[in-house]
């Protein structure tokens, strides 16, 4: 009898100590990938996106031209579908964005823009307002607020500010200084201060690089990115960009005895607007993204765009 309650106990032990080592380790993993994930949003900020609009920030602002006249409204609507390896453990992610832009005057745009996303064990919702202003030949400003619906994988709030001033006399050099900051419903956030000259050259091109210091909390773990961009193009034509991105993601592991995390980080995007007509067009994109030790993403975005 004696023999026989030793083993039970002895099997009942190593069986809690089991199951509590792989709930443990599962909880783990889901806070590497809820981490990870991440990653993406504080290398591609939201003020990089609209590449129509920072393009025209070197120009004075304008009414139209006798050959196309004014549309005071843009609306575009698009659908990303990104593939993650390990595609196990990430799954893969569905976004689907409308946004709406406002032109109130040649010198302020507003815009709304809304995103319902689909991810591993999670689906969301996310609402942005922003605005673009004009303030003087050398000066132009970009400044949008998000808030993000309960979700591990999404931000929460997100604030962007972007300084453009304007350089010479054709407005070649644009440079630009910028804040984001970033809060996530698992209590972590971001603080981001980036920077960097945009030149114009060749009528048709534009070279951008711009530089990214990320802190984040809880920990206060600093790191860096950067966004090199070459384009080609003219409005109501076509524009296309090559955007390359690389640094690393870095953040306190949320384990009981936490350590600092630093993986690598390298993003390649293609990015195309073709105008169709006057006023309407489609846009695209194919990108890869690779989170050294974490995982790799393929995307591919196809959208439409109309003037009214």
């Amino acid at each position: 009898m004696r023999n026989t309650l030793t083993t039970i106990m002895l099997v009942w032990t190593l069986t809690s100590f089991i199951a509590v080592n792989v709930l443990t380790a599962e909880t783990q993993e889901k806070t590497n990938r809820i981490e990870a994930s991440h990653s993406n949003e504080n290398i591609s900020p939201h003020a990089s996106s609209d590449i129509w609009q920072t393009v025209n920030l070197r120009k004075d602002p304008v009414m139209g031209t006798q050959e196309i006249p004014w549309r005071n409204h843009r609306f575009e609507a698009s659908y990303t579908y990104e593939y993650l390896n390990p595609r196990q453990t990430y799954g893969d992610w569905h976004t689907i964005n409308l946004a709406l832009y406002t032109a109130v005057s040649p010198t302020f745009t507003y815009f709304v823009e809304g995103d319902l996303f689909n991810r591993y064990e999670d689906n969301g919702i996310a609402g942005t307002v922003g605005a673009y202003k004009y303030w003087s030949t050398w000066l132009d400003t970009y400044s949008a607020l998000s808030i993000g619906s309960n979700s591990e994988y999404w931000h929460r709030f997100r604030a962007d500010h972007d300084f453009h001033f304007k350089i010479g006399k054709e407005k070649f050099c644009v440079l630009t200084a910028g804040a984001t900051y970033i809060n996530y419903s698992d209590d972590r956030y971001d603080f981001i201060v980036s920077g960097g000259p945009k030149f114009h050259f060749l009528d048709k091109w534009v070279f951008e690089y711009r530089l990214f210091y990320n802190i984040t909390y809880p920990g206060s773990v600093n790191s860096f990115s950067h966004l090199v961009s070459l384009g080609y193009g003219q409005d109501y034509q076509h524009w296309t960009f090559l955007n390359i991105s690389f640094g690393n993601e870095a953040y306190l592991e949320n384990s009981p005895d936490p350590e600092r995390v630093y993986n690598d980080s390298l993003e390649i995007a293609l990015l195309h607007r073709h105008w169709l007509g006057k006023h309407y067009g489609v846009f695209g994109e194919i990108s890869y993204f690779s989170l050294k030790s974490e995982y790799d993403k393929y995307g591919i975005k196809c959208g439409f765009f109309y003037e009214f």
